[in-house]
């Protein structure tokens, strides 16, 4: 009664299912790419069209959208695995923006008022947490870019 026959009817199934769901999360990021990548394009381009006559805007500001646009298809094209991508720029940022540049920023504020303080263990103190964030940035980006090729190249 139940056999190969009824394999058909549920492949069927699933893989016209599984296409709609692609179709649908293309058009999903058809639509929400130009949202998402508005910001950032805004922010670029107030400095690009400094250096463009107002003229000729128009066309410039769509070249560089569609520079922009060809690159991100490119990185993605490049880096399927876009988690590997994220791990590498992440160990690189969270080491800078968590550590290195807080400590950095409280240094240059607390430097005169209230100052180094007795033995100077404000100024040891951020030039611990620095190394630290140092040492974190290097060895997670290592880690990660040494991932990155070998799930590129092998």
């Amino acid at each position: 009664m139940h056999g190969k026959s009824d394999l058909v009817h549920i492949s069927l199934f699933y893989s016209l299912f599984s296409i709609i769901l692609k179709v649908l999360m293309a058009l999903v990021i058809y639509v929400t790419f130009a949202l998402n990548f508005w910001v950032p394009f805004d922010l670029a381009w107030y400095y690009i069209k400094r250096k463009i006559k107002p003229e000729k805007y128009w066309f410039w500001h769509r070249f560089w959208r569609t520079v922009f646009v060809i690159g991100i298809v490119l990185i993605t094209v490049a880096f399927p695995s876009v988690d590997l991508l994220i791990d590498v720029i992440g160990a690189f940022c969270l080491s800078n923006m968590g550590f290195i540049f807080p400590s950095l920023i409280e240094l240059s504020v607390d430097w005169f008022d209230p100052g180094p303080g007795r033995f100077y263990w404000r100024l040891w103190k951020c030039v611990a947490i620095c190394v630290f964030g140092a040492v974190l940035c290097i060895i997670g980006t290592t880690t990660s870019v040494i991932s990155l090729i070998h799930e590129l190249y092998g």
